[in-house]
């Protein structure tokens, strides 16, 4: 029996995309449930890049050069300007008391209750739902309604400067300076904070079967991911 529930999650994995990673799914969830693995125990990655920066009205993010910290930037004239958290950098999350459908992302090991909040499309207002899914061109992604996204609690366009919007230094040299986007409003513990992604990110685990592999919390530079 074992045996037969480690080939089905291989086959799960396998269906995901990525070099090693799979999209955290329902699938999983009932999986790690299961097998009675809390999700903090699980390593988790983000999908796609994002970009924070405090949220002031009728100001841009202006030109400063973001800092390269490892996996994680922020601007050294000013930390407000910018924190940007890459693709496939790990986490480990915090279970919500209330639903579980909600997962809490810990981005700092030595600030545990500042979170990112992930969550099924289920859980967000139909408004925000619809907007989140037509401006992205998301009808037709596969797990669209199983998957856990950093959903903004509300979207609009903002003016933002492309070292915000393009991380590679080559492509910013055929982009405008300043460009209006689709951006978010998020709360990243008790703040509020404006959020661009070019793709909208979702929570990630390894495709390794083995469960040791799954719940052995790795070291990787840069981020804050403390080891088990």
């Amino acid at each position: 029996m074992k045996k037969m529930k480690n080939i089905t999650l291989i086959l799960v994995l396998l269906t995901g995309f990525g070099c090693s990673y799979a999209p955290y799914s329902a699938i999983n969830k009932d999986f790690i449930e299961k097998e009675n693995i809390k999700p903090e125990q699980v390593q988790f990655y983000n999908a796609n890049r994002i970009v924070l920066w405090e949220r002031i009205k009728n100001q841009s993010v202006d030109s400063k050069e973001l800092e390269n910290t490892g996996k994680i930037e922020n601007n050294k004239y000013r930390r407000d300007e910018g924190f940007s958290f890459k693709n496939n950098l790990g986490w480990l999350v915090k279970s919500d008391d209330e639903n579980t459908n909600i997962l809490h992302v810990i981005t700092d090991k030595n600030e545990p209750n500042k979170t990112l909040k992930f969550m099924r499309l289920s859980e967000t207002e139909d408004k925000i739902k619809k907007e989140f899914i037509e401006i992205f061109g998301l009808e037709k992604v596969p797990l669209l309604n199983e998957l856990y996204y950093l959903i903004p609690e509300e979207i609009s366009t903002v003016l933002v400067h492309k070292k915000i919007r393009t991380k590679s230094r080559f492509l910013r040299r055929f982009q405008k300076a300043k460009k209006n986007v689709y951006c978010g409003t998020i709360q990243w513990g008790e703040e509020s904070y404006q959020i661009y992604f070019k793709n909208p990110t979702f929570l990630m685990i390894s495709r390794e079967d083995d469960k040791k592999s799954r719940t052995k919390i790795k070291k990787h530079k840069g981020n804050y991911i403390k080891d088990k």
